[in-house]
């Protein structure tokens, strides 16, 4: 039964391995890194990408403008294609990155091309006991696909040398040094990883700097450049009063019976995911998991375990029928959107497929949650607060343009927008709602219990192996699918129809081993999420760290 249970919980909670798109690669990154007395880096990347035989328009760049709280502009110079100034290029934001799209939307290539991007990154620039330093991931760790050939030329100007650098390689906070450090041919130090980069692997350096070559910035400097930027991102403390008096009215929820009673199924007519809603009034990916093996459970859908090089598995999802009109539109809008590029999917194809849609299935399950009456219509008293809050910050704005009283202004109106940002997310359950949301406790109370708690509960029934398939997805929306399982582990339990492939492939350990892929996946991802405040010297330097990084890819 443990290897069962690994088999679906690992299905469940989709873990996503990161592989490389073999017809495609990227033969040479090559950076010129130059830092200037301001404190300015200017980059010149020279990426030459083999397309193979894939039709693609051309690439994409990522480049961090945020690290952590902290602020990195960047300033796109100029684009070059195969050796050629080229205006075929489209800078855009993306969620804390600066995204270069190079290519003709009208035209496609395949093979080998050269790609050159000047670009400028302001606030990058670390300090310590007086020193400055570079601390910059040169390729990015958002590639998905190899980098067969990475270097990097720190010019000389910068007063780094080879006795003050250190390089790291491989993913996100691997430590690994499989890099060399030389002085370069022209001035400067130059830095190469002489072996392949797989896949979301990269090369980062960290340089101290000569202090000659970039003054420390003044006090009031720092505050223009750290501080400054990021009040908006403290400025809710001073709101939070008001949040809390608005919360106590708008956002309480009436009282229930108080006592959770142990129930024996779920709530009559509730989805897995409107279940996971309700117990916390979120909408995460558990709830999007359970809702997938809910519908395989019901027919839509088939989940197939299939191995891969190197030890390596995925999962896929095989459309089996439509969903019917039982369903509810969250679950009819899912299934949608599973099989929207096929009736045959990857969990490749849907990282790419769903995160766009997310947004309107969320939606949709908020909406059933009001049609259901299980929260309360607060739109009228809405309404009042954020007419009062309009009108205050239309005067704070007013007196801010006016130059009157300066930053305490322009902190009122960023406090005023953060209120009306929250109100559409404060709700109130209804009594129904609460009466349910203990309901749902008390089911929760039964999935998680031992054999032995169970005793205890007033006629309680007998775990069957029917069971486990029809509670396994409400289990994984409230989190305790490995306590649901455990309850099975002396029971046998056949092989449903819905799930293909190895039935003897997991076990405890290898669940642990998928959870922990899953969150170097996750890590690998996040690009520039890595640390930028700590110094690279003092054992705390890494691959993906710092300044610098992002990814790329074709399009």
């Amino acid at each position: 039964m443990k290897r069962l249970a690994g088999i679906f919980i690992a299905a469940a909670l989709f873990i996503i391995p990161n592989w490389t798109q073999a017809a495609e690669r990227v033969v040479q990154l090559s950076a010129t890194i130059t830092v200037s007395r301001s404190g300015v880096v200017a980059v010149q990347e020279t990426i030459t990408y083999d397309f193979g035989e894939a039709e693609r328009h051309g690439i994409y760049r990522l480049i961090p403008t945020k690290v952590e709280n902290r602020r990195t502009p960047v300033k796109v110079v100029n684009v070059g294609i195969d050796g050629a100034p080229s205006d075929r290029y489209v800078v855009s934001s993306e969620s804390g990155y600066a995204r270069v799209r190079i290519g003709n939307p009208d035209r496609t290539i395949t093979g080998e091309h050269r790609y050159l991007i000047t670009y400028q990154v302001r606030n990058a620039i670390n300090w310590f006991d007086g020193q400055p330093e570079l601390y910059w991931n040169i390729t990015g760790n958002g590639w998905d696909v190899p980098i067969e050939h990475a270097v990097a030329t720190i010019n000389e100007a910068t007063g780094a040398t080879v006795d003050n650098i250190k390089c790291y390689t491989g993913a996100v906070a691997s430590q690994a040094t499989d890099c060399t450090i030389r002085a370069a041919v022209g001035g400067g130090v130059e830095v190469i990883a002489p072996a392949a980069l797989s896949a979301n692997e990269g090369l980062t350096v960290v340089a101290r700097l000569s202090a000659d070559a970039v003054p420390e910035p003044t006090a009031w400097q720092r505050f223009a450049s750290d501080a400054a930027p990021n009040l908006g991102y403290g400025l809710p403390a001073l709101a939070l009063i008001a949040l809390i008096w608005i919360q106590l009215r708008l956002g309480r929820d009436p009282k229930g019976r108080g006592t959770i009673i142990a129930e024996y199924e779920p709530p009559t007519g509730l989805s897995p995911a409107m279940l996971g809603y309700l117990i916390d009034e979120q909408i995460n990916s558990r709830d999007v998991t359970a809702s997938i093996i809910d519908l395989a459970v019901k027919g839509t859908l088939k989940i197939s375990y299939e191995d891969q090089a190197l030890w390596r598995h995925t999962y896929r999802l095989i459309k089996t029928g439509e969903p019917s009109a039982t369903l509810t539109q969250f679950e009819r809008e899912l299934h949608t959107a599973l099989f929207s590029v096929g009736d045959s999917v990857t969990l490749k194809d849907l990282q790419k497929a769903l995160p766009g849609k997310l947004s309107g299935l969320k939606k949709t399950l908020r909406d059933e949650a009001k049609q259901q009456q299980y929260f309360k219509d607060l739109s009228s008293a809405r309404g009042k607060y954020l007419m009062a809050v309009g009108v205050l910050g239309g005067l704070a704005w007013i007196a801010w343009m006016a130059d009157w009283v300066g930053w305490t202004v322009g902190l009122a109106v960023s406090a005023g927008l953060t209120l009306i940002f929250m109100l559409p997310f404060l709700q109130q359950r209804s009594g129904k709602g609460v009466a349910v949301t203990e309901q749902i406790k008390g089911f929760k109370l039964f999935l998680s219990v031992t054999d032995k708690d169970r005793l205890k509960f007033h006629n309680a029934p007998a775990v069957k192996p029917e069971q486990f398939m029809a509670f396994l997805p409400f289990a994984i929306a409230l989190g305790v699918e490995k306590d649901w399982a455990k309850q099975f582990e002396h029971i046998t339990i056949e092989q449903p129809d819905w799930y293909q492939g190895n039935w003897t492939a997991f076990n405890a350990a290898v669940f642990a081993s998928s959870l922990s892929d899953f969150a170097k996946t996750t890590a690998a991802q996040g690009l520039a999420s890595a640390a930028s405040g700590g110094s690279g010297f003092s054992g705390g330097g890494f691959s993906g760290g710092g300044f610098g990084g992002g990814g790329g890819g074709s399009w």
